[in-house]
């Protein structure tokens, strides 16, 4: 079997995680899973909307129920099945996915970070969740002092690369080539 290289993604709400996991897929044909993901299916499963409240409610049931490890093992278990020779875990959230990266052999973790004017301005543009759009300013700081948020925040000192993404894309796309290619390359690079 070929050489797997997990990327573990990192960054509080609208830093520009997207954008790094978005360039990765590209550049690699990489596959990414989000802790979400298994979220978002359970509430579609329920006819349930997708709104930040809904998904933190469910993931706050799941590890308090089964383990503080469940959805970082339910990521861990597509990673595997994944057949990319590049693997993206985007959105890590707590320390335990840090462990769940950790595990294999060929791990990258990126903290992507940016002020929080800027990320409150990108996670209305975008509208990624119901009411994102309308939110309020006072509303986005309340989200963004929340446990999981805190929580994310607390993984920065953990990663390999840490991304300042408070300039503009094209900033951003040179930070990404001059520092996350290099180590991807030296990665896929033969030993």
């Amino acid at each position: 079997m070929s050489k797997k290289i997990v990327v573990g993604i990192a960054g509080k709400l609208a830093s520009g995680k997207g954008t790094v996991t978005g360039y990765i897929l590209r550049q690699y044909a990489a596959e990414k899973t989000r802790s979400s993901d298994s979220l978002r299916a359970a509430l579609d499963i329920f006819d349930i909307p997708q709104s930040r409240e809904n998904l933190d409610s469910l993931s706050t049931f799941l590890r308090s129920t089964y383990g503080e490890d469940t959805i970082a093992r339910a990521v861990a278990r597509v990673l595997r099945q994944s057949d990319a020779s590049v693997a993206i875990f985007d959105g890590m959230r707590r320390l335990v996915d840090i462990e769940t990266i950790r595990t294999f052999e060929h791990a990258l973790f990126i903290y992507v970070e940016a002020d929080q004017k800027i990320r409150y301005e990108r996670c209305r543009q975008r509208n990624e969740n119901v009411g994102d759009d309308t939110m309020s300013f006072e509303v986005f700081q309340q989200k963004d002092n929340e446990e999981p948020q805190q929580q994310i925040e607390a993984l920065r000192e953990y990663a390999d690369i840490v991304i300042d993404n408070n300039g503009t894309w094209d900033e951003l796309m040179a930070k990404i080539v001059e520092r996350v290619d290099a180590v991807i390359q030296k990665m896929i690079a033969p030993q």
